[in-house]
């Protein structure tokens, strides 16, 4: 019995010290707002910066770079002879298989092959009928066509 009592008495102060800070509130706002009802900044903010000044964006010891990047020139590999890619036979149904240099591949797969002592990524395109384009990065597409 004593705690309700207690409580009772708790949120009766609690709504009277709630609606004094309202009471409070709306008079500082009545006296801060013209007769329009808009509130109106005394003093209003700026940012300037000198052009000589760090940019405070920037972490402290920043230094930005004043040359150029160097441009990058494309190394490309080098251009496939007709005899890095052997083709020896293709299997033509829903998935079609070429067997170049003796492994099985697929559309999609890739496969290293050694030229001018450099190793070149090829990809194999497309697989058709008698044929296969296999792709080299920055180069055209090559058509192989089966070994008799």
């Amino acid at each position: 019995m004593k705690a309700l009592i207690f409580s009772i008495i708790a949120l009766g102060f609690v709504s009277l010290a709630g609606s004094l800070c309202a009471q409070e509130a709306t008079e500082e706002s009545a006296a801060a707002s013209p007769a329009s009802g808009r509130f109106l900044a005394s003093t209003l903010s700026t940012f300037a910066v000198e052009r000589t000044a760090r940019n405070p964006f920037f972490p402290i010891g920043f230094v930005p770079s004043t040359s150029e990047a160097p441009a990058v020139v494309a190394d490309l590999p080098p251009e496939l002879p007709p005899d890095a890619i052997r083709v020896t036979s293709i299997l033509m149904g829903d998935l079609p298989l070429a067997v170049i240099n003796g492994r099985e591949y697929a559309r999609g797969e890739a496969l290293v092959v050694t030229v001018e002592n450099q190793q070149v990524d090829v990809l194999i395109l497309e697989i058709g009928d008698g044929y296969i384009l296999a792709g080299v990065r920055g180069r055209p597409p090559q058509r192989v066509e089966i070994s008799r």
